[in-house]
């Protein structure tokens, strides 16, 4: 299985990039001009992915102050990475994730307009991470390969940029014969609990033979002790690879979970409908009496979900027709056309279609900004020829062109204040 972490990338992403200007001369911070800025004052943190040499990638982190006009580019300004990141905005820092000795930097506008490196943190494997609240995270790492079937769970203190605790415990086992790998997909907390979803696979191929249970394990928090795994025969497992937004809680605190169903997100088969779940507040349990089957309404497989508030949540789907099994891994090319935005009401199950964004590649971890109540979320559409920030109305479920991005995709969009 070749495709993770290294963004294989076909002639219809190269065609993109090469029409863009990626002299991308790394500058040593003292040749960068880094200017003050008054207290109170903000800006964006976007990081930007570029084409390398060959098929390899660079990516950066910067900032600018507007995501709705003119040039996202890393020219002159980001901030080289130590290779393939995953991303995550919490509290006032920008988190740039990346395996073994590379470590977890932490940025912040530390007085200036421009990022600086606030601290760092070194773990095995980070795979994914969940926001508890502004001043903590929780990150999981989960084995490659087969061989162990623990995953390890740690606190982040956000401010300190550090583990302030850890435990190792496995997700998931049916019985002491289980053998397949549990990789987890997300994480949310809720009342001294943290739900991490999960999908069942076999380490050394990758494949997945269970399609018809959705699991999510339960911890205590901050102990990280393990209570129960609850699951769902109705539904096929949560989540993809990747940190993809897979999890996500209303006001009033009940959780939602997509389970996508799709060859095109990394299953090597198939099994019970793409579908969205519940767990009710104050249960431990999924709600029998909620199941959204989504590509029975839609025609379409679920492949990400964000919350936006008001029970409503901004997710991107593709249609059943472009997954079969030829297309295991699909979604995770930036250039392929799969993808498409919505509104849904989690509610009442009404979705808006959103048809002012052109149909786009997925990549990794991709989820939308919050802020005024308009998500912002970059878009690589191989279609439209370009990438480029769109600003979304949730209440209309329409959108609006923003800035242009000069690189492959833009991973994460946040903001800090100074």
């Amino acid at each position: 299985m070749t495709l993770l972490h290294k963004s294989t990338l076909s002639t219809m992403a190269l065609v993109i990039c090469l029409s863009a200007t990626f002299s991308c001369k790394k500058k040593s911070s003292s040749e960068e001009t880094i200017a003050p800025i008054p207290a109170g004052s903000s800006r964006y943190a976007v990081s930007v992915r570029v084409q390398g040499t060959g098929e390899t990638t660079a990516d950066y982190v910067l900032t600018t102050d507007n995501i709705m006009s003119g040039e996202i580019s890393v020219v002159g300004k980001g901030i080289e990475q130590p290779g393939w990141c995953y991303y995550m905005g919490n509290g006032n820092n920008l988190f740039s994730i990346n395996y073994g000795e590379e470590g977890t930097r932490a940025y912040s506008l530390g007085g200036t307009e421009k990022l600086v490196e606030k601290g760092k943190f070194w773990v095995d494997r980070l795979d994914c991470m969940g926001k508890v609240d502004e001043n903590y995270s929780i990150g999981i790492g989960a084995p490659w390969g087969g061989g162990s079937y623990d995953c390890e769970l740690m606190v982040v203190d956000v401010n300190k940029v550090a583990i302030s605790s850890r435990r190792t415990h496995y997700l998931y086992k049916s019985s002491p014969d289980d053998k397949l790998n549990k990789w987890p997909t997300g994480a949310i907390a809720r009342d001294g609990k943290i739900y991490v979803p999960f999908y069942p696979l076999d380490g050394p191929t990758w494949e997945t033979p269970i399609m018809d249970t959705a699991y999510v394990s339960v911890y205590k928090y901050p102990t990280l002790e393990y209570i129960t795994t609850i699951k769902d025969p109705r539904g096929a497992p949560i989540g993809m690879y990747g940190s993809v937004p897979s999890i996500v809680m209303t006001e009033n605190k009940d959780i939602y979970t997509i389970s996508p169903n799709a060859y095109v997100a990394g299953y090597t088969k198939t099994g019970n409908p793409s579908s969205i779940l519940r767990i009710k507040n104050g249960e431990d349990k999924f709600d029998t009496s909620y199941f959204f089957n989504f590509e029975e309404q839609m025609n379409a497989k679920l492949v990400m979900i964000n919350y936006i508030g008001n029970n409503k949540a901004l997710i991107r789907y593709t249609l059943s027709s472009n997954d079969n099994s030829d297309r295991v891994w699909g979604l995770y090319s930036i250039s392929l056309p799969f993808c498409k935005l919505a509104i849904v009401d989690l509610v009442t199950k009404e979705v808006k279609p959103i048809t002012d964004i052109p149909d786009h590649g997925s990549g990794y971890a991709g989820g939308a900004f919050m802020e005024n109540g308009k998500a912002y979320i970059s878009i690589t559409s191989s279609i439209a020829g370009e990438v480029r920030v769109y600003e979304i109305d949730p209440a209309t479920a329409t959108a609006k062109k923003g800035a242009v991005v000069k690189g492959l995709e833009a991973p994460l969009i946040y903001k800090l204040h100074n």
